[in-house]
């Protein structure tokens, strides 16, 4: 498996650009890399945000 090494930068681009998406880093690293970078892009585009983590409220 000889991937280019342009190719695995546009990986790590896409998952840096998706660290703050539900995917994470991880996942979309590893989505450009079974796809191709592009669609991931897209997937990216389509991906909601990460949900806000919910502050627990003492009453």
């Amino acid at each position: 498996m000889n991937l280019h090494p342009l190719y695995l930068l546009a990986c790590v681009v896409v998952g840096v650009a998706g660290r703050r998406r539900r995917a994470g880093f991880l996942g979309f690293a590893v989505i450009a890399m079974a796809l191709t970078p592009l669609v991931a892009l897209l997937i990216l585009v389509a991906a909601g945000p990460r949900p806000a983590p919910q502050a627990e409220q003492d009453e």
